[in-house]
Formats: structure tokens, sequence, C-alpha cells
């Protein structure tokens, strides 16, 4: 097994000459800007699978149900257990990456993506299609995980909120190259062709990360990795109550979203009955918000604002916006016009609400980042489970369904910030 470095994240990167008081990782934030910014994109693509995984799959969930007999909406199923997945996979995997570092948990999340997309693409069912799915939530679990804990390795204040930001408009991205991409291969080679190039996605990044990546952190191997260590690793972060705080209210935030994502093909395909192609466009530009939100968060760094004034803000609007979503669709005049508008402002805020969060709910815990991480992953992938499964057993209008239970997380999430001590 290869030895772990101290706080070197990529065999090319030079230690800066800063001292580390300047920072908790004075090699890391004196890395060359061209260098830097590898290392962020490297970061941005490995939390990108995961809507990369759920967003391009989206189009063809309608030929899904068809081809395999399913009724309407049930293809979702690949989106809730991708989710629960996604959250086992770090919860398990996050403490052997605080034991023997973060490059071979990171990469064994990639080779179980890529077999995941390998999987998926040869289905011959629906239970073959879920198996490889699980793969692939388990994988991206890993290395969403495993991202944010290098990040909390490297950089701390000001300087870990703004690589946060910069990682969520990588991430940002993914959301709306992804359904266009996704739409482009259906209709050209159908929806099994979306898990190929899933599948050389995570194969390239694998060997990428593979030629490049040494280590972010020294790997603690004095004392045996026992279960009982593990857990009373996750009993410190749950025991933190601003730990727990930022958690539930990225993790509600978190929810909202998916119950968008999941519920976005049944809504515009189907009850606003638009093509396959415009709902691309329409799923891509509602995703734009996430990078307008996080280029926001960038310049309002600049000004010193705390990180609570811009959560507080943030989650405000995306009460209203989700409320707003709700009374249009029970009064039944909200066309796709309005829809998209006021997703778009929901998914502004949510480029606001996810790097701050994310900051503030790590600070507390450096010597355990990757356990944290991983509970923080995990948790917010439960909620979004949770939500997908509600939405699964309503049975009102597709649009009123997704936005009452937007609604409801965004209330949650305003309520676990109010009570997170500040």
């Amino acid at each position: 097994m290869l030895q772990a470095t101290s706080y070197s994240p990529h065999r090319r990167y030079k230690k800066s000459s800063r001292p580390e008081s300047m920072t908790r990782s004075g090699a890391a934030d004196g890395v060359a800007g061209g260098r830097q910014f590898l290392l962020v994109l490297s970061l941005g693509l490995l939390s990108a699978l995961t809507p990369l995984a759920i967003d391009m799959a989206l189009p063809g969930f309608l030929f899904i149900e068809t081809e395999y007999g399913l009724a309407p909406g049930r293809a979702a199923a690949t989106i809730s257990l991708f989710l629960v997945a996604f959250a086992v996979g770090p919860l398990v995997f996050g403490p052997l990456s605080d034991h023997f570092g973060r490059r071979p948990v990171l990469l064994l999340g990639l080779v179980l993506f890529t077999t995941g997309g390998a999987v998926c693409f040869g289905s011959v069912g629906m239970n073959s299609l879920l198996a490889g799915r699980v793969l692939q939530g388990l994988g991206a679990g890993i290395c969403s995980s495993v991202a944010i804990a290098i990040v909390r390795d490297l950089f701390v204040g000001r300087r870990g909120r703004a690589i946060l930001t910069l990682m969520t408009l990588v991430m940002g991205l993914a959301p709306i190259v992804a359904p266009v991409l996704g739409s482009v291969v259906v209709n050209l080679s159908g929806w099994r062709q979306v898990f190929l190039v899933l599948c050389l996605t995570g194969g390239s990044l694998l060997l990428f990360m593979l030629a490049s990546f040494s280590e972010s952190v020294q790997a603690v191997r004095a004392n045996p990795l026992t279960l009982v260590r593990v857990l009373d690793g996750y009993r410190r972060a749950a025991n933190s109550r601003i730990f727990t705080g930022y958690g539930l209210c990225n993790g509600f935030n978190f929810a909202a979203m998916f119950a968008f994502v999941s519920s976005s093909p049944t809504v515009f395909m189907g009850q606003f009955g638009v093509s396959v192609d415009v709902f691309g466009g329409i799923f891509a530009l509602i995703a734009a918000g996430i990078i307008a939100g996080a280029g926001i968060n960038s310049g309002l760094l600049k000004t010193g604002l705390a990180p609570a004034a811009v959560l507080g803000a943030s989650l405000v609007v995306t009460v209203l916006s989700s409320l707003g979503l709700l009374i249009g669709g029970v009064a039944g005049h909200l066309n796709v016009g309005w829809a998209v508008a006021l997703l778009v402002l929901n998914n502004t805020a949510t480029g606001l609400i996810r790097p701050n969060a994310t900051h503030e709910a790590m600070q507390p815990l450096p010597d355990i980042a990757g356990s944290a991480s991983a509970l923080f992953r995990g948790g917010q992938m439960l909620i979004g489970a949770a939500a997908v499964w509600l939405l699964e057993g309503l049975n009102h209008e597709p649009l009123v369904d997704m936005a009452l239970v937007m609604s409801v997380c965004a209330v949650a999430s305003v309520t676990f910030f109010l009570r997170t001590p500040r």
C-alpha cells in the first residue's frame, strides 16, 4: 500500500514557503494558481459524479418504464436506491479514510462507480438495473465525502469557504450538461448508453486520480481501527450541535432539491407535455441556478458577510419559492414558464446554502474530518431518499406533490438553522 504523505494534495504540487501558522495547511494554500485550480477541478468532478449519475438518466425514465413494464413514476426507484447506497458508502468508508488515508478509499469509490455503470449498461431487468445503481451510489458517496474531507484537510476559514464555493461551481455544471447530454444519448442510442457514458467517465477519473493524486492527510495507524473507535467518531460528530444543526439544515435543503429532480420528468414531460429535448433544456436552465448562486456567494465572500446571514436569507428564498409553486399548483394557474422561474430562484438559493452550510458544519471536527464528512453526506442522502419515497406515496398532480414535499423540506431546513448555535 502506498504510504501517505502529509498535506500533499498532488504529486506535482510544491509546498509553500509560507509558515503553517498562516493556515492549518500552508502547503495547500501556497499552491500556485494553476495547480490549485487543478486540485479544485478534480475535487469538483468527484463531487459531480452524483448529479451526473442521476440527471443523465432522467430523460430515459419513460423508456425504462416502457421496456420493463413499470407504472409511471416507478423508474424513480433507481434514484431512491442510489441515494440510500450513497448514504451507506461514506458511513462505512469515511472512517477508513481517516485511518488509511484518503487516496486508497477514493480509488475504491471510483472502481465501484465505474463497475456500477457497466452493470446498468448490461442489465437484463429492473433488478439488475437497481443493483448497478446501488454500486454507483456507493462509489459516488465515497468520492463525494472524501472530496469534502480533503478540503477540510487542506483549507480553513474563508479560504475553505472559497474552495467549497469553487467546487460548487464545478458541480453546478453537471446538472446543466447531464440532462442535455442524456437527452442526446437517449435519442441517438437509447437509455442504456447513458450508463455506458457514466462508466467511461468513472474509469477516466479513476485513471487520472491514480496517476496524479497522492495524499492530503497523514494516515493514522497507531491505534487499531475498531468498531468502537468508528462509532465514537460518529458519536462526537452527532453530539456537536453546530455539526448536526448545519448538517440537518443542508440535508433538508438537499431533500427539497431531490424532490424536484426525481419529479421533474413526470412534471414536465408528463403533466406539461414537453418533449425529451425541451425537458433537457428546461432542466439545464433550472440547474444553472446553482452556478448563479455559487457565483453570488463567491462575491459575497469578498465583502466579509457572515455565513449565517447568507444562509438565513437564502433559506427564506427557498421557502417562498417552494410555497409559490405549491399555491400556484393547487390553484391550477401555474404554467411552464412560472414553474421554471420559481425553480431557478430556488436553485439559486441552494447554490448559496450548500458551500456555507458544509463549511460551517465541518469546522468543529478537524481531527475526524473523514467520519464527519461521511455522516454529513450520508445523512443528507438518507433525508433525500426519504423525500423521494414520500413523493412516491402521494397521489395528487405531480406538480402539487413535488411542491408540497419541497415546501415541507424548506421549512424544516429553516427550523434547524434557527436552532443552531452561532
